[in-house]
């Protein structure tokens, strides 16, 4: 697992950045998995190696709501610091 993954957004693919740098080391995890993409660039992704298993963003327990919410997220909403 990546923490602080590269940034996902409108002009950033942080999958691909992921993949590309994969391939340029020959890494057999060769495919990547974004989490929750949000604004403030504080992405989590896994890289994997996809013949040895398959990986996907499963977020379990409660949703977390309305934006701005005072419950922690399950890292598939976003969670204000106040």
């Amino acid at each position: 697992m990546i923490l602080e993954a590269p940034d996902q957004g409108k002009r950033r693919d942080a999958a691909l950045a992921l993949v590309t740098f994969a391939a340029r080391f020959g890494l057999r995890a060769r495919k990547a998995v974004i989490g929750f993409a949000n604004d403030t660039q504080k992405e989590i992704a896994m890289l994997s190696d996809p013949d040895a298993r398959t990986v996907r963003h499963d977020p379990k327990g409660e949703s977390l709501g309305e934006v701005g919410g005072r419950n922690t997220p399950r890292f598939n909403g976003a969670y204000s610091i106040l």
